[in-house]
């Protein structure tokens, strides 16, 4: 009877530190979240840092350092970042995110480019600007 009250007891502190570990890296991703919310994106990245280095391997905050790098217009870092969210996520649901966002970075990317040429011409530049209007849908 005694050893299955310790069994219990025991289960029940490594549940115990198993939480305060999930909740030390969770804190900082939820004040991120809150910072991108308020689109105090440079702010958020640090949350995020602060996040990955409790757990590296926590693949939440490194997408949302990728969305606040999009927003920074920091394309080529979101991109880095979405393409390894995709490569290391099991969850099909947030590789699906970071596959459509990276398509966003390199729409976003192929507009620039666009923008800065002289471009073919009138149809063109409607074909673009409704691409990217259809394209930005969350």
């Amino acid at each position: 009877m005694k050893e299955g009250k310790y069994k219990i007891i025991m289960a029940l502190m490594l549940g115990l530190c198993r939480a305060a570990l999930a909740n030390s890296a969770d804190d900082p991703v939820n004040k991120g979240n809150a910072l991108y919310d308020g689109r105090h994106f440079n702010e958020a990245l640090k949350e995020y840092d602060q996040a990955l280095t409790v757990q590296p391997e926590a693949l939440e905050p490194k997408f949302n350092k990728a969305d606040c790098y999009f927003q920074l217009d920091d394309l080529a870092k979101a991109i880095d970042l979405y393409n390894e969210v995709a490569a290391e996520s099991k969850d099909m649901k947030l590789v699906e995110k970071a596959k459509y966002n990276l398509g966003n970075c390199y729409f976003q990317q192929g507009g620039k480019r666009f923008e800065s040429s002289k471009g073919p011409g009138r149809f063109a530049n409607k074909h673009c600007l409704l691409a990217k209007r259809t394209g930005n849908k969350s």
